[in-house]
């Protein structure tokens, strides 16, 4: 069975020039996280985004392992004229606009998502 996904997205009222999100998958399947995801923005016609390095560990000396995280980014003017991210169902259905929220929630290896201020 699929883990549930939770997905945990509030908007930032400050002037950032990025929205960033920082995307946790599940520990399976590494090779396909990244495919999935494009699969998934490219499917809604989400364009405008990119995706940020992890922060590293400079203190251990070892090589670090994939680790089940990516840092996806959007411009902050993508929210509102290319997508939205309201969780509000109805919402979606009135405005007839892609939602980020119920796309990511598509994605069956994004086990959690989580918005970076």
């Amino acid at each position: 069975q699929p883990f549930p996904i939770s997905i945990h997205i509030r908007m930032s009222h400050s002037t950032k020039a990025e929205y960033a999100l920082l995307i946790e998958f599940v520990h399976k399947h590494l090779d396909f996280h990244d495919a999935e995801l494009l699969s998934i923005l490219e499917m809604n016609g989400i364009k405008d985004f990119g995706f940020r390095p992890l922060p590293r560990d400079t203190t251990n000396q070892r090589t670090e392992l994939r680790r089940p995280f990516q840092i996806l980014t959007f411009s902050s003017n993508s929210i509102g004229r290319q997508f939205s991210v309201s969780d509000d169902d109805e919402h979606e259905k009135m405005e007839k606009g892609i939602n980020l929220v119920s796309a990511l929630s598509r994605c069956t290896l994004i086990r959690s998502v989580v918005e970076l201020w």
